[in-house]
């Protein structure tokens, strides 16, 4: 059985869909019944306790809880009978949370899994940090021995799990993941707002848009995540995870509109007129401007990392062109019929 937290997330919900077509057991936790009841029709165990019992046509399970307020019997609840947990569940970026309210969700809830982990046996516990914690500046090609930096709440608690999981590994498997952009379908993040942005018309690139940025389609970090599953190397691993060659931000932009089915060009100006329309924005309209300092700084500056390590241990190529999988995230953005 494996344990993903998470699973209404899109990394969760893309990891869930991924296990249960390689035929392994899964249990899906989010904190949402009604989330889970519409993503993954089965049997619903609300913890304490679960109920981990299935027949044997079942391949999934579904658990209920609030990371932010579990206890350690609600832990130990959601890891009992599990082979493998998969901890993807987290606060993230969430305006107005400030150092305390990270730490209660995402670090206090990754040391009582990692604890629960390890009274109940579990072989492999996967951690999805952040290349966040590489900090709020431009990145070219980190690797993992790179200096991180506690320069936002969420880097910082994603640091701390790090260190935490790192001093008392709670499976004979322990990996860390540190993802780059993720996209995909569930989307709710930085790519879902570029694909409405450039697709609106109203987009433009600040200078030649050369700015190199990593990546990953949320099926291909799947993927890669089955890999270590399968492999299960007894050990303690920490890697960085994107698509092996970044794009720039032209690049991206024009692979948004190909996909849309747009004409690929680009209205481009100059990075000196950009900062003075920002700086007039913001004097104006204070936090609401829509290009602020920190948004500027996003589009201009290079933020990769290398995944060799994980390429070199595990031969890890993605599945997918960025094209196809841009496609499929626009796919899933249109309106639904009903």
């Amino acid at each position: 059985m494996i344990l993903v937290t998470g699973a209404t997330g899109m990394i969760g919900r893309t990891l869930v869909t991924r296990l249960m077509a390689e035929g392994y057991k899964v249990r899906a936790h989010a904190r949402s019944t009604m989330e889970l009841e519409n993503l993954f029709p089965s049997k619903i165990s609300k913890i304490p306790p679960v109920t981990h019992q299935n027949s044997p046509e079942q391949e999934l399970e579904r658990c209920v809880a609030d990371i932010s307020t579990m206890t350690e019997d609600d832990a130990l609840s959601m890891c009992r009978g599990c082979s493998v947990i998969v901890h993807t569940a987290g606060l993230v970026h969430q305006p107005g949370a400030n150092d305390e309210l990270y730490a209660s969700t995402n670090v206090r809830a990754t040391q009582l899994l990692a604890e629960a982990a390890s009274a109940c046996g579990v072989e492999q516990f996967i951690f999805l940090s952040s290349t966040s914690v590489y900090g709020n500046r431009a990145t070219n090609m980190s690797v993992e021995t790179d200096e991180l930096r506690r320069d936002t709440p969420y880097g910082t608690s994603k640091i701390e799990s790090e260190e935490m999981l790192r001093a008392n590994p709670p499976a004979p498997s322990t990996v860390i993941l540190r993802p780059s952009l993720v996209f995909g379908q569930g989307d709710r993040g930085n790519m879902l707002s570029l694909i409405r942005q450039v697709s609106s018309g109203k987009y433009f690139l600040v200078g030649s848009g050369s700015a190199q940025k990593s990546l990953i389609y949320a099926r291909d970090l799947a993927n890669a995540i089955i890999l270590l599953i399968k492999s299960r190397k007894q050990q303690f691993e920490l890697f960085n995870i994107a698509n092996p060659e970044p794009v720039t931000v032209k690049q991206l932009s024009e692979a948004i509109l190909a996909a849309a089915g747009k004409e690929p060009k680009l209205l481009s100006l100059p990075p000196w007129f950009i900062s003075f329309v920002a700086l007039i924005a913001n004097m104006l309209l204070g936090r609401r401007s829509p290009l602020s300092p920190d948004r500027l700084a996003k589009l201009t500056r290079d933020n990769s990392v290398s995944v060799k390590a994980f390429v070199d241990a595990y031969g890890f190529k993605p599945e997918f062109e960025l094209q196809s999988a841009l496609a499929n995230e626009i796919e899933w953005m249109k309106p639904k019929a009903h």
